[in-house]
């Protein structure tokens, strides 16, 4: 506790998907709040709606990743379709002030100038005006044998300080202002 208020620093739960387990959830974050620790949120939106509603009042940011706005494509890529994402992103930007669009930019994937685009409207008809980019990278494949997972690696190229300066670029002239990782 000390540390938390000396630092001005919180929690953030993330994973894997921390809405998977909501009951949990529902638990530890008015644990927290009781005790003066703010809390973020890291999700992929994948989440029943009134699972997010019960933690709202808990939350102070809710970082939500929008990997793909074609529901084909994010069906193909991550195994599930985006509708119910897309919804709970446009509901949650009418009620909750702290959301925060995030995209992992995976070159050849996500990061085509009319995906870009297309994310872009989206976010402004959600009234947002910034997304936070994080670049696609490999590091964590080569541990994938020693860890003993069964997991191949992707193979993907890590997108390269100029793909995410045109990724920025892109955004920035559909006036979406893009935070940008290294």
């Amino acid at each position: 506790i000390d540390y938390f208020r000396d630092s001005g620093g919180g929690a953030t739960v993330s994973g894997g998907e921390p809405m998977l387990h909501v009951r949990f959830l529902r638990l530890f974050l008015p644990e927290l709040a009781s005790r003066g620790i703010g809390v973020n949120l890291e999700t992929c939106g994948l989440f029943r709606w009134p699972d997010i509603q019960d933690l709202l009042p808990y939350l102070n940011l809710v970082y939500f990743d929008l990997k793909h706005l074609d529901s084909g494509d994010h069906q193909r890529l991550t195994g599930k379709e985006n509708n119910g994402i897309l919804e709970n992103f446009r509901r949650l930007s009418k009620i909750f002030p702290h959301l925060q669009a995030r995209m992992p930019i995976v070159p050849g994937m996500n990061d085509a100038p009319a995906q870009i685009v297309k994310i872009a409207r989206f976010l402004r008809s959600c009234h947002q005006k910034t997304i936070h980019c994080l670049p696609y990278h490999n590091y964590g494949e080569a541990k994938l044998p020693r860890i003993g997972s069964t997991l191949k690696p992707l193979e993907l190229a890590s997108a390269t300080p100029e793909e995410m300066g045109r990724v920025e670029r892109l955004f920035q002239k559909e006036e979406i202002h893009a935070i940008v990782y290294d």
